[in-house]
């Protein structure tokens, strides 16, 4: 909450005014270099992680080197990624924050079997300045099904390569949401 001590005379000067008028928070918004990461998880030698970072000079559109971080191709199976708008494969987003906006993920790994994503959990606990009015899901375009993961719920999945819906850049979005106003 801020707190404003002044008032403006009718000659436009500003004199200090002793009743304090209270501005409402601002409650759909997130602050510059606030961020999150999302980690997949094969097994507990396998983790990859993809930051979402915010900051409302920050290009939506496109590629910036001195902000974004390119995916670069490991020696691990499993490969993972934000997708941006212009098709460019990033290990590090940042971007300006809208509500509603959706981050879409490429996920795949030479080997099947269960694996998960997770934003906040005992290992990852990578939320930094988000507002706790801020929610971030894990939407499965396969399952068609959705998971809130800002209070450390799993999005667990099942990656089967011989079934090309179950990996890649179409299965998983990250969606952010924030509470309606009180």
């Amino acid at each position: 909450m801020l707190l404003v001590f002044a008032a403006c005379t009718k000659k436009g000067n500003v004199t200090p005014n002793p009743k304090p008028v209270v501005i409402a928070p601002i409650y759909d918004t997130i602050p510059d270099g606030a961020y999150f990461a999302v980690r997949f998880v094969q097994d507990s030698t396998y983790n990859m992680y993809t930051i979402f970072g915010f900051n409302h000079t920050a290009l939506l559109k496109a590629y910036v080197g001195d902000g974004d971080g390119r995916y670069m191709a490991g020696f691990t199976p499993d490969v993972f990624y934000a997708i941006t708008i212009d098709n460019s494969e990033l290990a590090w987003d940042y971007v300006p924050y809208s509500r509603g906006m959706v981050f879409n993920l490429h996920v795949s790994d030479t080997n099947n079997g269960l694996m998960f994503l997770a934003v906040n959990d005992a290992y990852t606990a990578a939320i930094h300045d988000i507002p706790p009015s801020i929610h971030i899901w894990c939407k499965d375009n396969y399952l068609k099904d959705s998971v809130e993961m800002t209070h450390g719920a799993h999005c667990n999945f099942t990656i089967d390569n011989s079934n090309p819906n179950t990996f890649g850049d179409h299965r998983f979005q990250i969606v952010l949401w924030a509470d309606k106003k009180n």
